[in-house]
């Protein structure tokens, strides 16, 4: 099955958004990458802030990914090289920075 039409304007909101931060982020730009009328995104998410869902969905992917920060079985180390993997992952694999700052536990 694949991505629901507003899975389609939040990924390209969210890759958007770790290229150049909300501001780089536009309904139109969005609307015509995907091949709709911008009212249809607007339609989905009124507002820019609205579109910040994209960097919580990001967030929340990111942060299970670094598994449960009380696990007693990892060390310190296993920690913060997987921290350390994330940000690097995020900007050699997609060439854009990490939307987790200041969400990482």
């Amino acid at each position: 099955m694949g991505a629901t039409r507003r899975d389609e304007i939040l990924n390209v909101a969210e890759r958007e958004m770790r290229r150049g931060g909300i501001d780089a982020v536009s309904f139109r730009d969005i609307a015509a990458e995907i091949g709709i009328k911008s009212a249809y995104v607007h339609y989905h998410f009124p507002t820019k802030a609205d579109l910040t869902t994209a960097a919580a969905r990001y967030a929340e992917r990111f942060l299970t990914a670094l598994g449960d920060p009380t696990d007693p079985e990892e060390t310190l180390r296993d920690r913060i090289g997987r921290l350390v993997d994330g940000y690097i992952g995020a900007f050699r694999g997609d060439a854009a920075t990490c939307l987790c700052n200041g969400a990482v536990r």
